[in-house]
């Protein structure tokens, strides 16, 4: 019976001649669950049909962009890839947190320093720079007469600074009138 078995062509013993070809789509993150290796048979034509069986669902092949696509969804969906992603946020901002907090605090006192020039400057009917460099720093001068009177933040002995020693009056904002609160 063996023998007859051996000689029998593969249709006579219900057998599909077509070969088998395993296909292993990635599985990231799944470790946990079953294989999701699909098999299927190679058509003449090049496409993929079912296997002869008929247990396996066909699939059509696809390109990179969509397989990528695809992966990106399952890993979407799965809930160990969902927690991952939520640490990884979660250290993120504790690391960008002490980063942002010190870049709102220098945004923070640059706009009081202006905000303190912009005042003197309406209160004493005078003129204000910007961004004017002072022992390496930006700061903000109130003139009156083509003198500095404060800087923003404070320097001492401003009237002596050999950086504002010919001082281009043109570099001098007039201040904006104030504005008009709201009710």
């Amino acid at each position: 019976m063996r023998d007859a078995m051996k000689r029998e062509s593969p249709a006579k013993t219900g057998l599909s001649e077509e070969r088998l070809k395993g296909l292993e789509p990635s599985t990231f993150c799944m470790a946990s669950r079953r294989s999701s290796q699909l098999s299927y048979s190679r058509a003449r034509d090049g496409q993929y049909s079912p296997a002869s069986d008929g247990r396996r669902a066909s699939m059509e092949p696809m390109s990179a962009t969509r397989t990528i696509a695809a992966a990106a969804k399952a890993a979407a969906n799965n809930k160990v890839v969902r927690g991952i992603a939520v640490s990884a946020g979660a250290a993120a901002a504790k690391r960008a947190g002490p980063i942002a907090q010190q870049r709102y605090s220098s945004w923070r006192d640059r706009r009081v320093d202006k905000d303190r020039a912009v005042k003197l400057a309406r209160q004493i009917n005078g003129r204000y720079s910007t961004d004017t460099i002072i022992d390496g720093e930006q700061h903000f001068v109130v003139w009156k007469d083509g003198r500095p009177i404060q800087a923003f933040p404070h320097v001492d002995q401003l009237a002596t600074r050999p950086e504002l020693e010919g001082f281009d009056p043109r570099l001098a904002h007039k201040p904006p009138p104030p504005r008009r609160r709201r009710k």
